[in-house]
């Protein structure tokens, strides 16, 4: 059975970071031309995955 596990993604104008389980592995990361607007997408690869809470807040 796989590991539950808890990552936060951070927005804020064009810096994003990324905590994995309380741990940031990237941090206000510089992407020009970011919208302020838009669609949320999440990626699969080939390896199974389930999604049991995402949560979206404004800042």
């Amino acid at each position: 059975m796989a590991r539950a596990c808890s990552v936060h993604f951070v927005m804020k104008r064009e810096r994003l970071t990324v905590a994995l389980n309380g741990a940031t592995l990237i941090e206000a990361a510089l992407l020009p031309g970011a919208p302020a607007k838009g669609p949320i997408g999440l990626q699969r690869h080939s390896d199974p995955t389930q999604d049991g809470h995402v949560c979206v807040e404004g800042l």
